[in-house]
């Protein structure tokens, strides 16, 4: 059990199923579920003015809570409880549920053992589970480092406000076919956000898998994109060449997410660059999960290899019986108060061996893109829009500093994807992605608009 969680709280999870397992058996239906998760989370937020003294706030706080599903083929019932269940968890399935009329239908043990039977070991090593929290002292002097760096690369007036957050928790689910998984987890994040005069930028580093928080970098980039920003001018060009940095490659992949989670016959083409996995373990991401909220195994998939779609995140409920093609666990949980959902996990561009360097140096005309603070969003006519920032490129020198509107139409994004770097950056888009982490890319044949 992890250290991050109170003593005997593995003990209190097996009670606690063991208590309840005669009235969960009394539901009436094979279409039920029982989810119990038990966490802790340190907190640390802050404020650093250039004129004030540091100020911070830290808080640990403990949550548990449990999620009932029933159902059947007309319809469902979801109720959300915080605490742990008691044997009453009939008297709960009362009018304050969630009701939906979409049909439930829950995982069966053949269905588990089938997609067991097609897992790959690990690619990464699992979080450090059994490490403590981040104590007070070590979230001060963390933050106090932050602090420091701000004052060697800002001279003027600046508020910077930030959340620290580092978490543990254990999560337990059992279905009426006779599912069980248990799942332990690691979170911890940084988010910034720097202003200096009518000027705000933001920053988000975290990950579940012990990813170092590198405040140095991060408080690097927030000043250098203040400062493109200060002296940014308005840009425009059709049919243009762009290279993104890997955080506007990142949001530009989290933007188009959906695609990998519909029919393969229906996807759009992808450029010979291009090769994405999703992998529900993978060292760059913001889960590490063995299983999804459902309690079905997951594993990586090859999404695209070399321009070549090769799968997509099909959940168990379309296949049939005799299906025996390899599938993943692929409907997660935000948190035990969400239903599942079909999504990516750690969507991943996968990086090459070129150094970003080499690729700027060869782009004669048009933009490098290097920062975003905004999600992606599509029009109704199936363009995608990305706010962005950046400098022009003429004649092989890099020019004046930009802002402009990245567009590209939604089915083509990985089309105009020309080559890729080997930088690795990961983010959390939210949509359907819980991350996304890819490389520099240069994308032809894109408009960039008048913001």
């Amino acid at each position: 059990m992890s250290a991050a969680l109170d003593t005997g709280s593995e003990d209190r999870f097996e009670q606690c199923l063991n208590n309840c397992e005669a009235p969960f058996q009394a539901i009436g239906t094979p279409q039920k579920e029982l989810v119990v998760k038990a966490g802790k989370l340190r907190i640390a937020t802050f404020s650093i003015n250039s004129q004030d003294a540091l100020r911070i706030d830290s808080q640990t706080a403990e949550e548990t809570g449990h999620a009932v599903r029933i159902g059947d083929k007309q319809g469902s019932l979801a109720v959300f409880t915080a605490g742990w269940p008691t044997t009453d968890l009939a008297h709960n399935l009362g009018p304050k549920g969630l009701v939906s009329k979409a049909p439930l239908q829950l995982p069966t043990l053949a269905a588990i053992e089938i997609a067991t039977s097609h897992r790959e070991p690990s690619r990464a090593p699992a979080p450090e589970l059994d490490r403590p929290l981040l104590s007070e002292a070590e979230a001060r002097r963390l933050i106090e480092k932050i602090s420091d760096l701000l004052e060697t690369e800002i001279s003027g007036a600046f508020t910077l406000k930030g959340r620290l957050a580092d978490g543990a928790s254990e999560t337990v689910l059992v279905n009426g076919h006779g599912v069980k998984a248990r799942e332990r987890a690691r979170s911890s994040s940084l988010r910034l956000e720097l202003s200096i005069k009518d000027r705000t930028v933001s920053a988000y580093v975290g990950g579940g898998t012990g990813i170092a928080l590198r405040p140095a970098q991060t408080v690097q980039r927030l000043v250098d994109r203040l400062a493109i920003a200060e002296k940014a001018q308005a840009f425009r060009a059709q049919e243009t060449t762009v290279l993104l940095a890997p955080e506007v490659t990142s949001a530009l992949l989290g933007g188009i997410a959906r695609q990998f989670l519909g029919s393969t016959s229906k996807q759009p083409a992808a450029a010979s660059a291009v090769s994405i996995r999703d992998d529900p373990t993978a060292a760059v991401g913001s889960i590490w999960s063995l299983t999804d909220g459902e309690g079905v195994p997951t594993r990586p998939l090859q999404l695209v290899s070399n321009g070549t779609r090769c799968a997509w995140l099909k959940p168990w409920t379309h296949r049939g019986d005799e299906d025996m093609t390899p599938f993943t666990g692929c409907r997660y949980r935000a948190s035990w108060r969400d239903l599942p959902r079909h999504s990516c996990s750690n969507l991943i561009l996968e990086a090459s061996q070129t150094p970003p360097k080499a690729m700027l140096e060869e782009l004669r005309d048009g933009a490098y893109l290097v920062g975003s603070d905004q999600a992606p969003r599509r029009l109704p006519d199936g363009t995608l829009q990305l706010a962005v920032i950046g400098f022009e490129i003429s004649q092989g020198s890099v020019g004046t500093p930009i802002k402009s509107v990245l567009a590209v139409p939604y089915d083509q994004v990985l089309s105009r994807i020309e080559a890729v770097g080997r930088d690795l950056h990961h983010m959390l888009p939210g949509g359907r992605a819980a991350c996304v982490a890819a490389p520099t890319a240069l994308l032809l044949g894109v408009d960039l608009l008048s913001d």
